[in-house]
């Protein structure tokens, strides 16, 4: 009965019996349920993990599978990742090291085994684990496995002990700029977090002193301060920024 353009979503696809499987088929292609005829704005789309995902995947039948325009393969991205926690509110510790470590998104392999790895849902697990001041090594261990969890409470060490902020944003052509990429990465993350318009020019003064390869990291800091805090890219400090550093985003 729908009116309007309408996306029926198939969740798991792969993990049901062979019977809802063939229940399916007989709808996307006969568009029918129960002798009712479905609404030509209803496109159809499904989802489901791979075999090796071990998410109880028996597979798709064939036909069902033909009955599909198309089937995409979808890969994790670190950049679109980050930009969603940004607009979702997750932990700014958690983003930096993200931004700093972009391979822990698909580090861990799935196992049989009753522990967890980092993939994009264990990540924003650990946030949440955060903002409920549950970040121990052993709890985030039970978010990401061992390895995830010293890694992200590695830079967390960094990210919780960095220097007075206030100090930056009140002198920024002097404030001290730290030498270490982690602590780089985890100061960024921090003034993204406390920016706003009325000390966002300062922002940008105080990365603009940012040289070579601190560069790159500058620019990550503008990008997620855009998302996070939009009003801050009516500043004539970040319009100055994308006016003088272009090819940086020219891709």
């Amino acid at each position: 009965e729908a009116k309007s353009p309408t996306i029926v979503f198939l969740d798991d696809l792969g993990q049901g019996a062979a019977a809802v499987q063939k229940a399916y088929m007989q709808l996307i292609l006969a568009r029918r349920i129960n002798g009712h005829m479905v609404s030509d704005q209803v496109v159809f789309v499904a989802a489901t993990n791979r075999r090796e995902d071990k998410a109880g995947v028996t597979g798709i039948l064939e036909p069902v599978k033909s009955r599909f325009k198309s089937i995409l393969h979808l890969e994790v991205n670190a950049k679109d990742w980050i930009e969603w926690a940004l607009e979702n509110d997750v932990h700014m510790g958690v983003v930096g090291w993200i931004h700093y470590q972009p391979n822990m998104l698909t580090a861990g392999k799935p196992t049989n085994d009753i522990v967890n790895h980092p993939c994009p849902r264990t990540v924003t697990n650990a946030s949440d684990l955060l903002k409920a001041d549950m970040g121990s090594h052993a709890e985030l261990s039970g978010a990401l496995g061992e390895v995830g969890a010293a890694s992200l409470r590695g830079f967390l060490n960094v990210y919780e002990n960095l220097p007075d902020l206030d100090t930056i944003l009140d002198n920024p052509d002097s404030a001290i700029i730290p030498d270490e990429p982690s602590a780089l990465y985890a100061t960024a993350m921090a003034l993204v977090e406390r920016a706003n318009k009325s000390n966002a020019n300062n922002i940008f003064r105080y990365i603009g002193r940012w040289q070579g390869t601190f560069a790159d990291v500058a620019a990550y800091l503008v990008e997620d301060m855009r998302v996070k805090h939009p009003e801050t890219s009516s500043t004539s400090g970040y319009i100055q920024w994308i006016t003088d550093h272009a090819d940086m985003y020219s891709n």
